[in-house]
């Protein structure tokens, strides 16, 4: 599927950071439990900023939603693979993907 023409460079780049904001939240997830299982003396402290970062990401990642919905963009498949992220979505009742 290819990029449709009414799609701009911000819409795409909403679409991009709505696929990347989960993965980068689950690697922050990994990294809260990484440090806790170390047992570093600076625990608490990495733990509490990991948990600001999270916690800005989750925001965006609704801000991204609502931006999206607002201007007609639907995703409503995504898969990942060796290559990276492929998804599948709706803009303006136009059927694309975006890799």
């Amino acid at each position: 599927m290819s990029t449709p023409r009414n799609i701009d460079k911000e819409e795409m780049a909403c679409v991009k950071d709505f696929l990347i904001l989960p993965l980068m939240l689950d690697y922050i997830d990994a990294d809260m439990k990484a440090i806790q299982q170390a047992g570093l003396k600076t625990d608490l402290i990495l733990i509490q900023e990991l948990k600001k970062a999270q916690s800005r990401a989750v925001d965006e990642h609704i801000l991204i939603k609502r931006t999206l919905r607002e201007r007609g963009i639907k995703v409503f498949s995504i898969r990942n693979s060796s290559l990276g992220i492929y998804a599948e979505y709706l803009c303006r009742n136009t059927c694309v993907g975006v890799k």
